[in-house]
């Protein structure tokens, strides 16, 4: 039991770790939809 105790916690700790990088890499995705559609309405606005 105690054998499989810490392969465990690295199991947690990894499917953690790919979560949080998951979402730091969507947030970096829709912040630079944002500022890309913002361009493309600035181009709109000046024609």
């Amino acid at each position: 039991m105690s054998h499989n105790l810490p392969k465990k916690t690295f199991t947690i700790k990894k499917l953690k770790y790919l979560t949080t990088a998951n979402f730091f890499l969507r947030q970096k995705e829709v912040k630079f939809s944002l500022r890309r559609l913002f361009m493309i309405y600035l181009r709109e606005e000046n024609f």
